[in-house]
């Protein structure tokens, strides 16, 4: 610990510097006494030098606010406690008796009174000694010692006198408490209000000329945090204020105002109001808990009041203080008086001689230390400090001169001595003048305010986990409840119901993050709402000093978005087990794999640009009329079953069968950038497939599949349809019904495979085609160019490859009107091909349109008239 003699320089500095009050967090606790310390006649204090100077400074600052601590349990064994009152008497008539003689009036055994012989003695001594000042104030100690120890014995009474003697200044000390301490009422107390067991006051030399004491008790809340000190604890019904609101609440009130204290049930109600007509200046409200407690609003130690740029708090060290006691105080007094007596002595004439006979009575006056002195103390000082600003113009003045006589032409040894009387005056100024620097600095972080001393070290003991840190000195605690009360910034607990809803808000937020988004997004959710949360918590806590459950929104966050996710990671893999089953049947794996890892691609509704693959058997009436049901469906089955192989090995997505029909989407539901080609080289394979089929139909005595295939990309909506026991994923719109036209138009022109120009278009060079009409299909009204897919470009064709160009050379003649032209062309390409189908449409077209043209307008189209 700090030796009092230094306690008492930093309080005479912080008095010197203009603190409004001086705050101990430093317990000068009342103590057993030894045999030096006390007056075993008279009860008296021996105070030693530190004890002393420490008394002195209190008593000349007026400003002392000290700490000390509350029992807050008794520590006796329980039959000891059930015995007191029986203790008591017993005591009370003889307090010498000793444990065998307590023994027989209480009935308990003398081994366990032996035990607790020490804390008994202090305990019953506080009780009695407090009942008989209570009788008669001016109880002097020798009197207390002849009714209690009427056969007192020095030899072997010893004991019994110190604890008679510390139990006596306690009880003083109590008593002194009450005419210092703030008034404080009660008009309801907390639900569950914290009472002392007992009082233990400072040291009585120290409260007795004490500004105040209050308690500094705090205990940390379950988790080990230290966030409510309580406000008041209760010892024998009446409150005593915490040392952080004792402290401020004995500065806070103007000359003529006085402050008071109500304890309410939710509540610490404080008013400063005049002493005269009783009208309240300001009241304060501090909101309470159940059990008493503040809520402490941490400002931080760097933070700054709203609106300024002061801060809550300025730091001056215990180090700062001291060295500007001892340069203020004893330094420069005993070199200025030195300097005085040599000045004297060099000129023959005393030299500020009211310098020296000021300090004498300034010395004296500290030595008094008697209260109201520290007045008539500032006042001498402001005579020395006049003395020196004096001293120092002298000594400004005469540098001046020696500066100017420095700047002309000099000999050498003058210029010396010069310069050496200008040094000595530059030493004599920092003499008088460095202690007015060094208070001008320190009396910024101190002058007006409520200053507060405590230790921030580990050998203190007194540091605490709070929400600045692990390791906060108890001087912060306390000096942020005061700013509390300077401020008005109290913090109110939330009602229990609006953290409840709160929670529950960010449960069911969470809740409907996690249903409707994947766990990406509803991780991203649910972490904005643990955001929202915090910063609802700190927009009430630091905007309007409501405190809000700031962990509880986030755990449950956390919580719900667990749970939620387990139990929708459960529903869903069942899910996609079902649905990959499902899948299964109508693609390929590798889509699975990706519709299983993005199963939004299924979730709803949606617009995609695809490529519809429609498949048909030609003249399949005709077949099936022919053929029992027993071999027509494994028949029709063989010839599905290689088809879907064909298609699902291209990332084909099957729609449905339609009969003998096929249904497939490529580029939907998965978006593929090569739907079109996929489903041309789909179709390719399919016809590739039926030649090996259909060879083993033959041998079987079955008749030959033959396949007509439409292709169209474009846009469709893609989407379950259905009722509500039924539904399928399937595509609709304008393009899917083209898909299925082509495939009808594949009748008139005898070919296999027919693509619109929306494929052509995507597939590019990458097939040979021909082109082979523009028509318009029932039921469209825009005309649509078509093309046949004959083989992979680059692929042997399955005719004379010179057809091909032939062909097109007709074609282009018949767009341009060549009639005869197109008939010899397509003519060519039939020596080429016979027996093809396109050809020989042109070449009835040609001949006709030689006999009856077609009108000016005619743009190639022909109108298919069946579907």
């Amino acid at each position: 610990p700090i030796p009092r003699n230094l306690n008492a320089k930093v309080l005479l500095a912080l008095d010197r510097l203009g603190a409004a009050l001086v705050v101990f967090d430093v317990q000068f606790k009342s103590v057993a006494p030894r045999p030096e310390e006390y007056d075993e006649e008279t009860g008296e204090f021996v105070l030693d030098e530190g004890d002393r100077l420490l008394r002195l400074a209190i008593a000349h600052s007026g400003k002392a606010v000290l700490a000390y601590h509350l029992d807050l349990g008794s520590t006796l064994p329980p039959e000891v406690e059930a015995a007191l009152p029986r203790l008591r008497d017993a005591l009370g008539r003889d307090f010498a008796s000793g444990a065998l003689e307590l023994s027989r009036a209480t009935g308990v055994a003398p081994r366990v009174l032996e035990a607790q012989m020490n804390a008994i003695r202090h305990q019953v001594a506080r009780e009695l000694v407090a009942s008989m000042l209570e009788k008669a104030p001016t109880l002097s100690f020798p009197e207390v010692k002849k009714a209690l120890l009427p056969r007192y014995d020095a030899r072997s009474d010893t004991r019994s006198l110190k604890a008679l003697q510390y139990a006596y200044w306690v009880s003083r000390g109590r008593r002194d408490l009450e005419s210092k301490r703030i008034a404080t009422r009660v008009e309801g107390l907390p639900p569950r209000s914290k009472a002392a067991a007992s009082v233990v006051p400072p040291h009585y030399p120290f409260l007795e000329f004490a500004r105040s004491a209050a308690p500094a008790n705090a205990v940390a809340d379950a988790d080990g945090v230290l966030r409510r000190p309580w406000a008041a604890t209760y010892f024998a019904g009446k409150p005593y204020l915490y040392l952080g609101l004792e402290g401020v609440l004995q500065a806070i009130a103007e000359p003529g105002e006085e402050v008071e204290v109500a304890v309410q049930p939710a509540q610490l109600r404080i008013r400063v109001k005049e002493r005269s007509g009783g009208g309240v200046r300001r009241e304060i409200l501090l909101p309470t808990d159940e059990e008493g407690r503040i809520l402490v609003n941490w400002a931080g130690n760097q933070g700054h009041r709203r609106g300024s740029e002061e801060p809550y708090f300025s730091h001056v060290t215990f180090h700062d203080l001291l060295g500007y006691y001892e340069e203020r105080y004893e330094l420069r007094d005993r070199n200025v008086r030195g300097m005085l007596a040599k000045l004297g002595e060099e000129t023959g004439a005393p030299y500020h001689p009211d310098y020296a006979a000021l300090g004498e009575r300034r010395a004296a006056l500290l030595r008094e230390g008697r209260p109201g002195s520290g007045d008539e103390v500032r006042r001498v000082e402001e005579r020395l400090d006049a003395e020196c600003r004096a001293m120092a113009a002298d000594f400004n003045a005469e540098l001046a001169e020696i500066q100017k006589g420095l700047a002309g032409e000099l000999p050498e040894r003058v210029r010396k001595r010069m310069e050496e009387h200008a040094d000595r005056m530059r030493q004599r100024l920092l003499l008088v003048a460095g202690p007015a620097e060094l208070e001008a600095r320190l009396r910024r972080g101190v002058q007006g305010k409520v200053c507060w001393i405590g230790s921030a070290s580990t050998a203190s003991g007194d540091l605490h986990s709070t929400p600045l840190g692990s390791e906060t000195p108890g001087l912060d605690v306390l000096a942020h409840v005061a700013n509390m009360v300077l401020t008005g910034q109290a913090v109110a607990p939330a009602p229990p119901w609006s953290n409840f809803a709160f929670m529950l808000l960010a449960g069911l937020a969470v809740t409907w993050g996690v249903v409707h988004w994947n766990t990406t997004w509803s991780l991203l959710f649910t972490l904005g709402v643990m955001s929202f949360s915090l910063g609802l918590y700190a927009y009430f806590f630091a905007g309007r000093l409501v405190l809000l459950s700031g962990t509880g929104p986030i755990f449950t966050a956390l919580l719900t978005f667990a749970g939620v996710m387990a139990f929708k990671e459960l529903v869903t893999q069942r899910s996609k087990r079902k649905l990959q089953r499902e899948l299964e049947k109508n693609t390929s794996p590798e889509l699975v794999n990706i519709l299983m890892e993005h199963p939004e691609f299924l979730a709803k509704p949606r617009k995609m640009i695809g490529t519809f693959f429609f498949s048909d058997v030609k003249s399949f009436t005709s077949i099936s009329e022919k053929m029992q049901a027993e071999v027509l469906v494994p028949y029709i089955n063989r010839y599905l079953d290689h088809t879907t192989r064909a298609l699902k090995g291209r990332q084909a997505y099957l729609d449905k069968y339609i009969g003998d029909g096929i249904m497939a989407l490529f580029g939907i539901p998965v978006p593929s950038a090569d739907h079109a080609r996929n489903a041309c080289l789909a179709a390719l394979e399919c016809q590739a497939l039926l030649k090996d089929l259909n060879a083993g139909f033959a041998v079987e005595g079955l008749p030959e599949i033959k396949t007509r295939i439409g292709i169209h990309s474009g846009e469709a909506i893609a989407g379950y349809v259905g009722g509500d026991t039924r539904s399928e994923y399937t595509v609709l719109g304008d393009n899917v019904n083209l898909a299925a036209r082509l495939e009808g138009a594949n009748k008139e022109y005898d070919t296999s495979i027919m693509i619109s120009e929306a494929t052509h278009d995507l597939v590019g060079g990458r097939f040979q085609v021909r082109e082979l009409d523009k028509i318009r299909v029932v039921g469209k009204r825009n005309a649509v160019r078509i093309f046949e897919v004959v083989a992979p470009a680059g692929t042997q064709l399955p005719f004379d490859p010179r057809f091909l160009g032939e062909y097109e050379a007709a074609l282009a003649s018949f767009k341009e009107r060549r009639w005869r032209d197109a008939i010899e062309g397509f003519e060519k390409a039939l020596v080429l091909r016979p027996g093809d189908r396109p050809c020989e449409l042109y070449i009835s077209r040609a001949n006709a349109f030689q006999l009856t043209p077609p009108p000016g307008d005619w743009e190639g189209v022909f109108e298919l008239l069946s579907k």
